[in-house]
C-alpha cells in the first residue's frame, strides 16, 4: 500500500501538479493515478477504487528544498477497488 502512494524518480512541486490535469502517474507499486485539476479546487488524485471519494492534496512541498517533495492528501490512494 506505501508504494502506491510513492511516484519514484520525481519531484512535482504543487505549482506543476495544477497545471497536469489528465496526468497519469505511475507509482513506485506499478499502479497508475490521474490527477485531476479544477479551478478554485485543491489537486485531486483518482485512483483506482470506484467506491470511495478520491483523495485532494491539502498539504503542498512539505519538504521542497530536497530532493524529493511530499506532499499530504485527506484520504488513503487504494489501488484496488476495495
Amino acid at each position: 500500500m506505501l508504494l502506491y502512494h510513492v511516484v519514484p524518480g520525481a519531484t512535482i512541486s504543487y505549482r506543476q501538479a495544477r497545471k497536469a490535469n489528465g496526468a497519469q502517474l505511475t507509482m513506485a507499486s506499478g499502479g497508475t493515478v490521474t490527477v485531476r485539476v479544477r479551478s478554485g479546487l485543491p489537486v485531486k488524485l483518482v485512483d483506482a477504487d470506484t467506491d470511495d471519494s478520491n483523495p485532494y492534496v491539502v498539504r503542498e512541498d512539505i519538504n521542497k528544498g530536497n530532493r524529493q517533495i511530499a506532499h499530504g492528501i485527506d484520504r488513503v490512494l487504494r489501488p484496488v477497488n476495495l
